[in-house]
């Protein structure tokens, strides 16, 4: 599984992994920040479920 979590946060925010693609060097995970007006204290977190490698990821 990949799972990329926010630090907590005063206003709405959300985290979308966008896209994952796989090479030579490693796994490439690609994600997406969202800042939204709420009044309310957020933790954003977003997990995929992919097949198990031994491959080093890297978060872009």
């Amino acid at each position: 599984m990949i799972a990329v979590f926010l630090d907590v946060k005063p206003n709405g925010w959300e985290v979308t992994i966008t896209k994952i693609t796989e090479d030579d060097t490693g796994i490439h995970v690609y994600k997406n920040e969202t800042e939204f007006l709420y009044s309310v204290m957020t933790q954003p977190f977003h997990i995929v479920k992919i097949f198990k490698n031994d491959k080093e990821v890297v978060f872009h």
